[in-house]
């Protein structure tokens, strides 16, 4: 490696050049610069003039590499771009993989495999027949790190000093080994970065769950370089399907250029989106990101979406308890407001209150209010009458307008549920107990169900 440090010489010679290229680089990967906390958008024409710089500098490498015949340069940059890139990685897959080795193989004209510890292909540019499962056994009960013969190299990958993967690359030649070295290098670093991705994830996690102390919490967040102190917010996603992958694509694509923001789940039950907060960022706006994704959910990934958030937390031992909030909030969201799809913890109004009766009690007051009687009596039209009426503030001409039905039927109707009940709901005390008794009913269906 110190021959190539040796060897890799920056096309564009001066401190001022090399700025401007490690600049555009960062814009072309982030979209986004954070200077001092601050988070800067760069506009288009921006964005576009440093993808150019970045592909011309990367031609004047690339045209260097092949005058001089150092292919060794070329990845050399590559890799670098790769470290200044770390942070934007959001997982390593085998289409991050896969785009590495294709440009490796175009730039090379060499042929690229990585196999598991299993000997299965993880990645490839080619259909070429793998060596046998007795050599590829071999090789790894041995001390070397690199096999090779006239027609292939074979590599150890490592990963905490442990052999994670092998890297084949077919070919003849002297540059050979140094660009099977090289690949190795930049594998091993898309590893490195998961790993610190992963561990950050764990750590959200068991945050959430309440895992950790004070001290080692904070002691851990260090490490990790996550702030203790900054104000955040947990918002928790649900959609139809569980483990919605298309959802948590698209949930990642909506958060990917703000780095500090964490995207994790805990169980089956839905996606939790860590927010960083600013200090004017209020309830109101907590609001507006949780609709922008019911929103992008229907839109980008075709699915009908639920979104829940906590209060603000201070610190990253007060995450659990927002978890809790969120968790409530949705519960608690869907018994009593089935009709809306965000819900704030702030804003649960009177289905908190009966959230926390005991069943028996609910069940009681029903049988107070309907007698022998229940809801299920009642036909769904009648229920969207009364919905309307409520919505309405109890105003009959307005529910008669938006309904498109004569006032004179909207009174017939309230008569026929006056009769059923005992309760005539154009008066505001016997509307209360109706809407109560309507509210108590759905949270005992809903145990009734087994809170499903």
């Amino acid at each position: 490696m110190q021959n190539l440090r040796k060897e890799a010489r920056f096309p564009y010679a001066g401190t001022k050049n090399l700025l401007l290229f490690l600049w555009s680089t960062l814009v072309y990967l982030s979209m986004k610069y954070r200077v001092n906390g601050i988070e800067i958008p760069l506009d288009r024409k921006e964005t576009a003039a440093a993808k150019r710089m970045v592909a011309k500098f990367m031609e004047e490498v690339e045209k260097n590499s092949k005058d001089t015949g150092n292919t060794s340069l070329y990845f050399t940059t590559l890799i670098l771009m790769q470290v200044l890139s770390q942070e934007a990685l959001d997982h390593i897959d085998s289409e991050t993989l896969q785009k590495y080795m294709d440009d490796w193989k175009a730039i090379s004209n060499l042929d690229f495999c990585l196999i598991t510890d299993e000997n299965e292909i993880f990645v490839t540019t080619c259909s070429r027949s793998l060596p046998s499962e007795k050599k590829l056994s071999e090789f790894r009960e041995s001390n070397a790190l690199i096999m090779a013969n006239t027609s292939r190299c074979l590599y150890k990958v490592l990963y905490k000093e442990e052999p994670a993967y092998i890297l084949i690359v077919w070919g003849s030649g002297d540059s050979v080994p140094t660009i099977g070295e090289l690949a190795v290098c930049q594998v091993q670093s898309l590893l490195e970065a998961y790993a610190e991705k992963n561990d950050k994830n764990t750590f959200m996690q068991k945050l959430l769950l309440g895992n950790y102390q004070e001290v080692e919490a904070f002691n851990r967040a260090k490490k990790l370089h996550i702030s203790s102190t900054a104000r955040r917010a947990v918002f928790l996603v649900e959609t139809r399907q569980a483990r919605d992958e298309h959802a948590l694509a698209t949930i990642r694509n909506i958060f990917s250029a703000r780095t500090r923001d964490f995207i994790t789940s805990v169980d089956d039950s839905g996606i939790i989106v860590i927010r960083e907060l600013s200090s004017t960022e209020s309830d109101e706006d907590m609001e507006d990101i949780a609709f922008m994704l019911v929103d992008m959910l229907g839109t980008e990934a075709m699915t009908q979406a639920w979104v829940s958030y906590s209060n603000t937390a201070d610190d990253l031992l007060q995450l659990s308890n927002a978890y809790k909030e969120a968790k409530t909030a949705m519960e608690i969201g869907k018994i009593f407001y089935s009709e809306k799809n965000v819900f704030s913890y702030r804003k649960l109004g009177i289905g908190r209150l009966i959230y926390q009766l005991p069943v028996s009690v609910c069940e009681m007051f029903i049988q107070e209010v309907f007698g022998s009687e229940s809801m299920d009596s009642l036909d769904s039209e009648t229920l969207a009458i009364i919905r309307t009426f409520f919505e309405n503030n109890l105003n009959l001409s307005e529910t008669s307008r938006q309904l498109y039905v004569h006032r004179n039927t909207l009174v017939y109707r309230f008569e026929k549920i006056q009769k059923k009940f005992g309760l005539d709901l154009r008066t505001f005390e016997d509307a209360l107990t109706f809407k109560l008794a309507m509210l108590v009913s759905g949270y005992v269906t809903y145990h009734k169900n087994g809170r499903s």
